[in-house]
């Protein structure tokens, strides 16, 4: 190429920007439109070209497959099921070209481990069932996928308009997909009687444009201001189920991204202020740290500080460990002091700790009484005298073992009341922290029989009140939040279910969401067994008690949904049968569309057992109380408590 050639096709954009008049917005194109690739570019590898096979059919349903981490395999891939047919030849030579294909139907991949993935069918095609040796893929050709236009607010729409005719380009530049676009999209729903504005990802919209259209999956683009900065959002929502199987997220880099008049100079970052939480990417970790040394009632340990992604970088300040499997803790003002204090529980034994700052001291432990099967602890104030009542929750195979309540008196718990096979847990409604009590009775036929509905104290008992609780199926009074998650004024229903699958609901029962990756994990059992049934004839059923969820509003206003996440060390093949051992605390954020992860904590050695958010210095920010147990990594014994303390 001439000299003067390079130089004439460097300078014929410049002429024609300036013959054109170009304004300051639009000369910021070039990040936004480096930002849409690079957003383009992610989405396409949510979608590798992957083959594998069918190595059994397990009794639960599930397939388990030969694609392991690290070949792209990832919860919430969808894969086509394929079996092999008769080879097909060259008509004059005869040589075999290859073998036809049927396609049997779509799996999504739930879980994937070290050595194997796990699968459940979603659609069934041919009228043939999946089988051993059968083959899964994500096709290579290019896929199908509708491309929403690119939302924004009002100060952002001449960008807006600008990002959607890239993206197009930029996915179809990707080689991995034939690109839909909204006026495709929309003619075909209108053409199908569907009103010009429903959602894209309405379930009815979805079904019509998988059936007319075939796209295997829908791209809903967002430009999203955020704290000075603008991030090309591109979520991908399955056309199946409607559920997300992946969100790209890029920061416009270089310039702030603005319509009809230039960005203004950035101003200097203004000092967060000191109870914010402070988000650090994996760039921006500090080195590992000790924690003091041990003594004591505070005790230092030296741990990595080494999670992926978002981290809310924490101290950990250990206190007591019990020799001792740990099942339950309810942190309140039991009392009366204005401070906290944190009751632990064993199956058959209660601890009372002071929360002083960063210290836990003792301040009672009980007998240890034999034949109790203590699940679960819980406490409010419901009786209104300034002293938190903690609520034990107790059951076992031979039932009739009351749960009962205790209250501070003098220099110990007494016992003020009992009810035989009832359930108790308190339940945070308001981001404040507010709690509120229910209950619901076990039943002869089903361990969870009785409607959830909310307790109170009348004077002399502790009595259901109010309306039932219209929980989804299947769920029970442990492992549910009832909150405000998306702002908009109603609250919804968010669900640890029994597989440790986190889920929303609306009040009517409807599923919002479902997350691809699990959460929760309990060791906290219950075998049931109907009364009079003969053990020898029957197994008991067992019923995992999930954990606790929690409510929050972050620094900048947002609400949070606060999550465990204890991991099982031999996956997840064997439901019934997981030993949890090392968890992770999530925050989670709700984007209009799914729950996003927000930030997470560094990996705690042990399973999960309990957990509280607590004000450990009196700043108005709050901290996590955990509670461990089976923790070999962490401590010598069996069980530790712990406070994890952000920083200011």
């Amino acid at each position: 190429m001439m000299p003067g050639t390079r130089l004439s096709r460097f300078l014929f954009p410049l002429l024609l920007a300036m013959s054109l008049g170009l304004s300051g917005v639009e000369a910021q194109t070039a990040p936004l439109s480096s930002a849409v690739d690079e957003a383009a570019r992610r989405v396409a590898e949510a979608f590798p070209k992957l083959r594998g096979t069918i190595l059994d059919l397990l009794p639960t349903g599930q397939l388990l497959l030969d694609l392991p981490k690290g070949t792209g395999a990832y919860p919430g891939l969808e894969l086509e099921i394929v079996r092999e047919g008769e080879p097909f030849k060259h008509p004059v030579t005869g040589e075999v070209l290859g073998r036809l294909e049927k396609v049997l139907g779509l799996a999504k991949l739930t879980e994937a481990q070290e050595k194997f993935s796990l699968a459940e069918v979603l659609e069934r095609a041919g009228g043939e069932s999946p089988a051993k040796g059968d083959a899964v893929r994500v096709t290579g050709a290019r896929i199908l996928l509708g491309l929403g236009k690119v939302e924004s607010g009002p100060d952002l729409d001449g960008a807006a308009r600008s990002a959607s005719r890239d993206l197009a380009v930029a996915l179809a530049r990707t080689e991995r997909f034939e690109v839909l676009d909204d006026r495709r999209l929309r003619s075909t729903l209108l053409k199908a009687g569907l009103k010009e504005d429903v959602p894209l990802s309405d379930p009815r919209a979805l079904e019509h444009l998988r059936k007319e259209l075939r796209i295997r999956a829908l791209a809903l683009p967002r430009l999203t201001p955020l704290e000075g900065r603008t991030l090309v959002d591109v979520q991908v929502l399955s056309a199946l189920t409607g559920t997300p199987l992946t969100l790209a997220s890029v920061e416009v880099k270089g310039a702030a991204v603005a319509a009809g008049k230039a960005a203004p100079a950035p101003s200097p970052p203004a000092a967060p202020p000191a109870q914010a939480p402070q988000l650090q990417t994996k760039g921006d970790l500090p080195p590992p740290t000790w924690v003091g040394p041990r003594r004591e009632g505070s005790v230092g340990v030296p741990l990595p500080l080494n999670p992926p992604g978002i981290s809310r970088q924490g101290e950990i300040v250990l206190g007591p460990e019990f020799d001792t499997v740990m099942v339950g803790m309810a942190v309140a003002d039991f009392l009366g002091t204005g401070g906290k204090q944190a009751a632990v529980a064993s199956g058959q034994k209660i601890w009372l700790y002071a929360i002083e700052g960063r210290n836990f001291r003792k301040l009672w432990e009980s007998e240890e009484r034999v034949g109790y099967n203590i699940l679960a602890l819980d406490a409010a104030d419901l009786n209104g005298n300034g002293r938190a009542e903690l609520f034990v929750t107790n059951y076992s195979l031979e039932r009739r073992i009351p749960s009962f309540v205790l209250e501070w008196e003098g220099n110990e718990f007494k016992e003020v009341w009992k009810a035989y096979d009832q359930f108790f847990r308190t339940v945070q409604v308001k981001p404040s922290g507010e709690v509120e009590l229910y209950g619901q009775g076990a039943g002869e036929k089903s361990l969870f029989y009785g409607r959830v509905r909310r307790v109170r104290w009348d004077g002399k008992n502790y009595v259901p009140t109010g309306s039932p609780l219209d929980l989804p199926p299947k769920a029970s009074l442990y492992g549910f939040l009832l909150a405000d998650v998306d702002g908009d004024g109603s609250r919804e229903y968010v669900i640890l279910d029994q597989n440790d699958y986190l889920r929303v609901y609306d009040l009517q029962g409807r599923q919002k969401y479902k997350a691809n990756d699990r959460f929760g994990g309990s060791e906290t059992v219950i075998q049931f067994l109907p009364p009079n049934t003969p053990t020898k004839n029957q197994d008991p059923e067992t019923i995992s008690l999930q954990g606790r969820l929690f409510l929050q509003e972050a620094a900048d206003g947002r609400r949070e949904i606060v999550v465990y996440n204890s991991v099982p060390s031999a996956g997840y093949l064997l439901p019934r049968s997981r030993y949890y051992d090392r968890g992770k605390i999530y925050g989670l954020r709700w984007n209009g569309l799914s729950l996003q992860q927000a930030w997470e904590t560094m990996e705690f050695p042990g399973h999960i057992a309990d957990y509280a958010l607590v004000d450990l210095e009196g700043d108005g920010a709050r901290d996590l109380v955990v509670l461990v147990s089976n923790a070999s990594l962490l401590t010598r014994g069996k069980g530790t408590l712990f406070a994890y303390v952000f920083p200011r």
